[in-house]
């Protein structure tokens, strides 16, 4: 067996031993930091790069060219100049434009003679033709003011004529697009004009009676009217002209007036006076 104080001195040897070893800390903290080191480092070298660009320091090794005006030209033609130059077609969204023709060019970007890098792109702005603008409704106006109001709008008008029962001579009797229609000026739009009352012939009533000429007349669509009555060697009671005469165009609603056979005309008899000269005998021959 080890002596008291043998052990003693032993365990004394162990416990210093113990706390006199280097204290090692974990390595897993020191592995964080140098990649979080690593990482701001190619930041900072990608921030400086974008710098360099925007300042124009170094070579990127992209060309800068001009940019070419094609403003004005059909969307095609702008097509081709923009690829013969060595750049790309961007947007080329079509926007409503009162002074540019459809599939006219009327705006770019960048714009012309600025500098831009070959190959990027060019967004165009093309032109869809005027905005589109509700039609006026001229129904049942004079011919005068509807065309102001259309014209008004922008719109050409287009008028023709036609006859109508109901609207009067010179009104608008219907149009089209009809009103309100959504329309890209200058249109046209038509407009159809009342002439008035349709025209119709007077017809043939020579030899009827006058309640029959009257209905004839009526039913044509005539305003019939004795004219009073005629001798004539007609038979009695029967017509034996109008006025207008038969065949005659009139509107619907126009007088036409008859006049009626009053029988032959009276004929006078005339009485040859005597002749007064006489020739007398002598008696005394």
């Amino acid at each position: 067996m080890v002596p008291a104080a043998g052990a003693t001195e032993v365990v004394r040897r162990v416990e210093q031993t113990r706390y006199e070893q280097p204290y090692d800390p974990p390595r897993r903290r020191s592995g964080w930091l140098a990649a979080a080191i690593v990482l701001l480092l190619l930041a900072l070298a990608g921030l400086a790069y974008l710098l360099a660009r925007s300042f124009g320091l170094g070579d990127t090794g992209v060309t800068q060219i001009d940019v070419p005006r094609v403003v004005g030209l059909p969307l095609e033609e702008a097509r081709r100049e923009l690829l013969d130059q060595g750049f790309l077609i961007g947007d080329t969204a079509p926007e409503a434009n009162d002074d540019f023709d459809e599939n006219i060019v009327f705006d770019q970007d960048p714009e012309e003679g600025s500098r831009a890098d070959r190959g990027s792109e060019v967004d165009l702005r093309v032109s869809s033709g005027r905005a589109t603008v509700a039609v006026p409704d001229v129904e049942g106006q004079s011919e005068e003011d509807a065309r102001t109001a259309l014209d008004g709008a922008g719109f050409e008008v287009d008028a023709r004529q036609e006859s109508s029962e109901n609207v009067e001579s010179g009104n608008v009797i219907s149009q089209d697009p009809v009103a309100n229609t959504q329309l890209r000026p200058p249109g046209p739009v038509t407009i159809v004009v009342s002439s008035g009352q349709p025209a119709e012939d007077v017809p043939d009533v020579v030899g009827r009676t006058a309640e029959e000429a009257a209905g004839i007349l009526g039913r044509a669509g005539f305003e019939p009217r004795n004219g009073g009555s005629e001798p004539s060697d007609e038979p009695e009671g029967t017509v034996i002209r109008t006025d207008p005469p038969a065949g005659t165009s009139l509107t619907r609603g126009s007088t036409v007036f008859y006049a009626v056979s009053s029988g032959p005309p009276e004929t006078t008899t005339t009485t040859e006076p005597p002749d007064e000269t006489t020739t007398t005998e002598d008696p005394g021959n």
